[in-house]
């Protein structure tokens, strides 16, 4: 089993369409309007937070 997770800040301002936003991030597409998010923090923060789960 597998699923995906996706985050996207607005700069101030900003209001574009969620779904245009997951659309176009979920193909890799830069979008302008959005910051820059830690991602490595991100992922090490999932990553503590599920560490005893066991994959079945």
């Amino acid at each position: 089993m597998g699923y995906d997770l996706n985050f996207w800040k607005y700069k101030k301002g900003i209001y574009p369409d969620n779904q245009e936003v997951y659309e176009k991030g979920s193909n890799g597409e830069i979008i302008e309007g959005l910051e820059e998010l830690p991602i490595d923090q991100i992922r090490q923060e999932i990553a503590d937070e599920f560490r005893e789960m066991e994959e079945l």
